[in-house]
Formats: C-alpha cells, structure tokens, sequence
C-alpha cells in the first residue's frame, strides 16, 4: 500500500474482511517510520495464500495506530465453464 501524509512512527495492519459475515479472514502487520510527511511511501505486507470460501466481496482494510485509513475490494464469482 501507499501511503502519504505520514510522519513518525506507524503500527500498520492490514485485515482481509469476508464483507457478507464481517469476518476477518487474515491479516498481516507491519511498521513504517515515515520521515517527510511531503513524500509518499509504500508499505509492502506479505500474506499467506488468501481463502476465498464462497463467492461476494471481500475486502482489504489498511490501519495505522488502530486508525482506519481505507480499503479497497474483490468480487469473488464462479469460474466461467469451458
């Protein structure tokens, strides 16, 4: 993830959320010392492979500090028969 507008330092979490349930199906954290609140940086999480049980949305929540910052999505759908 990028991030931007940061300065000191940050606790980063990132949790993989099956939006239907709410359930938190991993998550992985990290550290960022941001130097220059003017630059951006990018934050690299490594995840195990990721479960997908069923189809719908699943979502990736970035935090800092406990702190929501955004998330971005995945529509899981059937694989198309050949």
């Amino acid at each position: 993830m990028k991030l931007t507008d940061a300065e000191g330092y940050y606790k980063t979490q990132v949790r993989y959320v099956q939006v239907s349930s709410g359930k938190v199906l991993a998550e992985a954290e990290g550290e960022l010392n941001a130097r220059d609140r003017l630059a951006s940086t990018d934050i690299y999480i490594e995840f195990p492979p990721l479960p997908i049980p069923k189809e719908g949305r699943y979502e990736f929540q970035a935090w800092a500090n406990s702190v929501f910052l955004g998330s971005t999505f995945i529509d899981a759908v059937p694989r198309r028969q050949t």
